[in-house]
């Protein structure tokens, strides 16, 4: 992973906007977003910024990688739960009650399925 991919992730998690982190770092949004689309290297002292703004340390921004975000164990698949590793406990919680809403998204639509396959069942 790249590290204007992790700096993406982190912003969007946070929910933090580009402009935010542009404005801190003194530069356009267009320029940053360079940076997170990885068009353009980054040095010591942007990095600096930008993991101030997001709440970690430079090297917690470097050392992130797809193990840190999403551990997916196969109990944890069969019982639908996503467990988010190293990372701050806000960030853990606002993981958990994203998830929390699909699911019980996903619990509202399967009653919505049962029911229309009910209401099949009687005009058939």
């Amino acid at each position: 992973m790249k590290i204007g991919d992790k700096i993406k992730i982190l912003r969007e998690v946070k929910n933090i906007s580009a402009k935010e982190i542009a404005d801190e770092l003194e530069m356009t949004v267009g320029g940053y977003m360079k940076i997170e689309r990885n068009d353009v290297d980054i040095n010591t002292e942007k990095m600096e910024k930008i993991a101030n703004v997001l709440g970690i340390t430079p090297a917690d921004l470097l050392n992130l990688d797809e193990r840190h975000i999403f551990n997916f164990s196969n109990n944890e698949i069969k019982n639908g739960g996503y467990v988010v590793v190293n990372f701050p406990e806000e960030l853990k919680s606002l993981y958990e009650d994203k998830i929390k809403l699909l699911e019980d998204k996903i619990a509202y639509q399967q009653e919505t399925i049962d029911q229309l396959k009910e209401q099949i069942k009687k005009l058939s």
